[in-house]
């Protein structure tokens, strides 16, 4: 697991993950971290690549894109690099 490096703060935070950097965890998360399971929505070809929209089973919306097709209803594990996840401060209570 990384750590925040020095001079950033705890408290609140906010994660954004680009659609694209988005992958089937399959072989790209061997030590199964960094996983999120969807249900497909909405499933659009776009020529190279499938846009998403996958909906967890506490209802957060994903919107992500996969090079291989994915159907609406299907089920699937995705996961993004440690280094592709943005992390902002959140809003101060």
């Amino acid at each position: 697991m990384q750590q925040a490096p020095v001079g950033i703060g705890s408290g609140a935070a906010v994660a954004a993950v680009r659609p694209e950097d988005f992958r089937p965890a399959g072989e790209a998360a061997p030590d199964r971290v960094n996983i999120v399971n969807v249900r497909v929505e909405v499933a659009e070809f776009h020529g190279r690549e499938v846009a998403a929209e996958g909906v967890t089973d506490d209802g957060q919306v994903i919107h992500f894109r996969l090079p291989e097709r994915v159907a609406p209803g299907s089920r699937v594990e995705l996961t993004v690099p440690v280094e592709r996840v943005l992390v902002f401060a959140g809003e101060k209570t």
